[in-house]
């Protein structure tokens, strides 16, 4: 008999690659079949495959239903990416998440995100300016 696992997930507004969310996160929790999502919304979310910025909302959260065939899951994750922008007398800091391979270091993942280039404003003077020594990545467990 084939179990389903229902999942909350988005697609990518860049790619179309189907993203799912973590049970619990600083994103949202799961409550049965629906997602109760927490203050962080919208999201900054990088799409590495075509190195392109967008912001998702909240709306496009939706349930999915995978197959234990579909093991995309323990390939794959979302990785929640915060640092600190190096523009000269700035301290901001930004958040943003990527969908990338699970089993990679949290270096890799940085690796990425900056050769995806990620345009995103911190203040209306200038956009986040990332260096890998200013940046930390955190694997969200499903």
């Amino acid at each position: 008999m084939i179990q389903f696992v229902h999942i909350h997930q988005f697609l990518c507004p860049v790619c179309g690659a189907s993203i799912a969310l973590p049970r619990q996160s600083q994103l949202g929790e799961y409550e049965g079949q629906q997602y109760r999502p927490k203050g962080v919304w919208p999201i900054n979310f990088v799409c590495t495959q075509r190195g392109q910025t967008c912001e998702v909302e909240f709306d496009a959260v939706h349930l999915g239903i995978l197959t234990p065939t579909v093991p995309y899951l323990r390939k794959m994750g979302l990785w929640l990416i915060v640092g600190g922008c190096a523009h000269e007398d700035c301290t901001n800091q930004c958040t943003i998440f990527v969908w990338h391979e699970a089993d990679q270091s949290a270096e890799n993942v940085v690796s990425a995100i900056l050769n995806a280039k990620p345009m995103i404003a911190c203040t209306w003077t200038h956009s986040v300016e990332f260096q890998a020594e200013k940046m930390t990545a955190e694997k969200l467990g499903f």
